[in-house]
């Protein structure tokens, strides 16, 4: 069974590579003043090809490494496995301290909201029943209430009905 801190290390990596790889291609260009004259000068030329997209903050990427993690929980808290074997290892994400889309989002308000998921998390960590996931999912949804409403359809959809 590996150990937690090396799971948690093998997340982090494998997220700051996507991060990364998300962010090596914009496919806009830098302005170049010469004189009068501005030119447009693509960032990469291999991003050239490929049509522009829009940038998305880390902390949205987070958000969406949350979400995936959650049904994954799902799947196993429904599953007879849960009644059987042992839970995967499943690594708390820090995304209060990424960097959102809109700065205006970090408050104080929303970082105690954090750190109420984080003790959530915690405890369907420790103990994995439907009880202790449906409470993470209620503060996923306590938070986007306040924050940004627009997934809070597809968070409820994570709920285990007992």
């Amino acid at each position: 069974m590996f150990q937690k801190s090396s799971v948690y290390t093998a997340f982090l990596l494998v997220w700051v590579i996507g991060l990364a790889f998300l962010g090596s291609c914009s496919g806009s260009g830098e302005v170049i003043s010469d004189g009068e004259q501005k030119t447009s000068v693509p960032n990469d030329a291999s991003c050239g090809d490929q049509k522009a997209a829009p940038k998305v903050a880390p902390m949205a990427v987070s958000m969406r490494a949350m979400l995936q993690q959650a049904e994954t929980m799902r799947t196993f808290l429904i599953s007879d496995s849960a009644k059987t074997g042992a839970p995967p290892v499943w690594a708390p994400m820090p995304f209060e301290k990424q960097t959102p889309t809109d700065s205006n989002v970090v408050t104080p308000d929303f970082l105690r909201r954090a750190a109420d998921y984080h003790k959530a998390f915690d405890l369907v960590v420790r103990e994995p029943t439907p009880d202790h996931f449906n409470a993470v999912v209620a503060q996923c949804v306590q938070c986007h209430e306040s924050n940004c409403p627009g997934p809070i359809k597809r968070i409820n959809r994570l709920r285990i009905d007992a």
